[in-house]
């Protein structure tokens, strides 16, 4: 499972400096700008789910370690990715519900980029302690990585997990909009990523969710996930319970 960090604009040595136009790279002034993506959806019933972002840019915030610049990219409602020592860059979970028995698949539908020089992305660090006197993380920078003429992360959209909650799969589903290459110095930037998440394998269907499972419980699992139009109500108390059903 790939972790997500949340990186403060207020952290020591870090200063916010500017606003990133994903479309045509413009630096200015980042007071006036909003990174948040816009988002739209498609609920395609028992065989997918699409989400498609728009991302108009990022924040920069410039850091220095040991004389050498590096840059935190920043979109709102996005944290970091977290593996230690890789690149620091914008990635947001969403926990996608499937029928149960199904397997997840991605399908990139479009995805629009920008390629921008001269960047060097701040690697993940290990989360600080949260007590008086701890000393910062100790940077680290994942040699194996930083040295690859290659675009990381080499997926945009990926399932980092599967976790079933009384059958039910729950995919989270990574989506990251910003791609960089270490040796080269080059940031990808994505406009657009559209995708979809196909629900294969032998699969049951969504209304199966409700044959032994509380309303009290699928009321919160609707809560959970972002399509939550797809869980069906479950069994209220006083309604003749059905062998199996949970009460809870």
């Amino acid at each position: 499972m790939i972790l997500l960090i949340t990186v403060s604009f207020q952290a020591d040595g870090q200063q916010l400096n500017a606003y990133l136009s994903f479309e045509n790279g413009i630096l200015q002034n980042a007071d006036h700008f909003n990174t948040l993506p816009a988002r739209e959806t498609a609920n395609g019933g028992e065989e997918y789910y699409n989400i498609d972002f728009y991302f108009p840019g990022a924040n920069i915030a410039n850091t220095s370690v040991n004389g050498i610049g590096y840059q935190f990219l920043h979109i709102k409602g996005f944290a970091q990715m977290g593996q230690i020592g890789a690149p620091a860059l914008p990635a947001h979970n969403e926990v996608i519900a499937m029928p149960p028995g199904a397997e997840g698949n991605i399908v990139i539908i479009n995805s629009s980029y920008v390629e921008y020089d001269a960047y060097m992305i701040h690697p993940a660090l290990e989360p600080a302690w949260d007590t008086d006197g701890a000393p910062d993380p100790e940077f680290w920078i994942d040699d194996e990585i930083y040295n690859k003429d290659e675009f990381f992360p080499k997926s945009i959209v990926e399932i980092t997990n599967v976790a079933l909650l009384r059958g039910i799969p729950l995919a989270y589903t990574q989506i990251r909009p910003v791609q960089f290459n270490p040796v080269t110095g080059k940031i990808r930037v994505y406009t657009q990523i559209d995708f979809k998440l196909e629900y294969k394998g032998n699969k049951e269907s969504f209304t199966s969710i409700a044959n032994d499972n509380s309303l009290h419980f699928t009321n919160k699992l609707k809560r959970l996930v972002i399509n939550s139009d797809n869980i069906p109500e479950g069994i209220t108390r006083n309604t003749e319970s059905k062998a199996g059903e949970k009460e809870y």
